[in-house]
């Protein structure tokens, strides 16, 4: 009975370790996307503060050229 049990002692620390495995490479995984994601979405964002400044501005001139 002391034999099974070490047994399965072994194997359940072996699967715990390929798990946690999985599990990095799970959250490495996500936070490469999550980074993907950063990247693009922040050029785009970029992008469009870039408009809304430029709209801006050209609300800007067309007052002033009304006064």
């Amino acid at each position: 009975a002391e034999e099974v049990k070490q047994i399965i002692i072994q194997k359940l620390t072996e699967l715990k370790i390929e798990i946690q495995a999985y599990r990095k490479d799970a959250i490495a995984s996500a936070n490469e996307v999550i980074n993907s994601f950063k990247t693009t979405f922040g050029k785009y964002i970029d992008q469009i503060s870039e408009v809304d400044k430029r709209c801006s501005k050209m609300i800007e001139v067309l007052i002033n050229e009304e006064e």
